[in-house]
C-alpha cells in the first residue's frame, strides 16, 4: 500500500468518528430524542453520557450536571433522584466505545456520568 492511501484511509477514519461523536453527543442531549419513545412525559429518565477529548481531563462533572438540571428545571421538571453509573446497557454501544478509543489511541473517549430522574412540576 501507498502511503498516500494509508494517510487517506486514516483521514477518513477520523472523519467518520468525529461525525458518529458528533451525532452522538447531540442525541444524547437532545430532549425532543428523550420523549420520542416515551408516553408518561410526568417523569423523565435521563442518562449524561458525553464523547470527550484527551481522556475527558478537561471535564468538570459538577458544572456539567448543574447546568442539565437547570436546563431541565427551565422546561418545568424537578430533579428528584441520581444514581451513578457505570457502562451503557447496550453491548453494541459498548463495542463501539472501545474501537473508538483504540482507534484514537485513547484521545477520545466516553465520559459516563450520572443517571438524573426528573418530574414535572405540578
Amino acid at each position: 500500500m501507498s502511503p498516500l492511501f494509508v494517510l487517506v484511509l486514516v483521514i477518513g477514519v477520523y472523519v467518520l468518528i468525529a461525525l458518529y461523536v458528533k451525532h452522538d453527543n447531540k442525541k444524547a442531549s437532545d430532549s425532543e430524542s428523550i420523549f420520542q419513545y416515551k408516553h408518561n412525559k410526568e417523569n423523565v429518565y435521563v442518562e449524561y453520557r458525553q464523547w470527550k477529548l484527551v481522556w475527558g481531563l478537561l471535564i468538570d462533572s459538577q458544572k456539567e450536571i448543574n447546568k442539565i438540571i437547570d436546563e431541565w428545571n427551565e422546561k418545568g421538571y424537578t430533579c428528584t433522584g441520581i444514581q451513578k453509573n457505570s457502562l451503557p446497557s447496550s453491548i453494541l454501544k459498548i463495542i463501539m466505545i472501545i474501537i473508538i478509543t483504540i482507534l484514537t489511541l485513547g484521545f477520545v473517549n466516553l465520559y459516563i456520568g450520572p443517571s438524573l430522574l426528573f418530574r414535572k412540576i405540578a
